[in-house]
């Protein structure tokens, strides 16, 4: 429907897409994150408070992964006075956070306890900040964050820039796509977020006359 119903079955590629498959196997809640975005890409436009409402569902769950997103985004709601998608994220985070209190008020002490018991630092992670940090110095974790702040500095030239034909599709995909490829904390199977981007791209493809062979060589892969 975002991509203007086109008269083909591309949207099927959905279903192949290498990330989408391991999410299934594994049983990762990636697919829920990719919901929240998918939906706040539906109704951020016609309904704003509940697009933003339906984000918090992405960002709360992986937080790492929306790093240079969260800061176009922010800026782009404060430049086009779209206070009310950070007036629905600001209440889907109350919410969400009231319930997990109410359910369990110990929660959030038990959350800490499990962050701190994973060492993620100790880690070997599949994406680009891990690989940076090993070129300059292992030892160091905070090199993992390098990357994102530096992509984040980019959201905001790239958000500035486009403020006059800003449009989520077209200018949040390749935002997305650099948001997860720098996330400091990252698996395979978190790139299941990219699929609008993705699908965006067969579509455009599609129309220009362009071949998919490139998405084929990419998901053989």
């Amino acid at each position: 429907i975002m991509n203007g119903r086109p008269a083909n079955r591309l949207h099927l590629l959905s279903y192949v897409f290498a990330p989408s498959i391991l999410c299934v196997f594994a049983g990762q809640a990636a697919a829920f994150v990719l919901i929240g975005l998918v939906l706040f890409l539906r109704f951020q436009e016609s309904r704003p408070f509940l697009g933003g409402l339906c984000l918090v569902l992405a960002v709360t769950i992986k937080p790492h992964l929306f790093i240079a997103f969260g800061t176009a985004l922010i800026f782009w709601a404060v430049t086009t006075r779209r206070y009310r998608v950070l007036s629905g994220a600001i209440a889907g985070i109350v919410a969400l956070g009231l319930a997990a209190t109410f359910l369990d008020p110990h929660s959030w002490l038990q959350y800490l306890a499990t962050v701190r018991a994973a060492h993620v630092e100790n880690r070997i992670l599949p994406n680009l900040s891990l690989l940076f940090r090993i070129a300059i110095n292992r030892n160091a974790a905070w090199l993992q964050l390098v990357p994102a702040a530096m992509a984040s500095v980019w959201a905001l030239w790239y958000a500035r820039r486009h403020r006059t034909d800003w449009d989520w599709m077209e200018h949040g995909s390749p935002l997305m796509i650099v948001s997860v490829m720098v996330a400091p904390y990252s698996w395979f199977f978190d790139e299941i977020t990219l699929l609008p981007a993705v699908l965006h791209g067969a579509y455009m493809a599609n129309r220009n006359g362009r071949s998919l062979g490139w998405l084929g060589v990419c998901a053989g892969a």
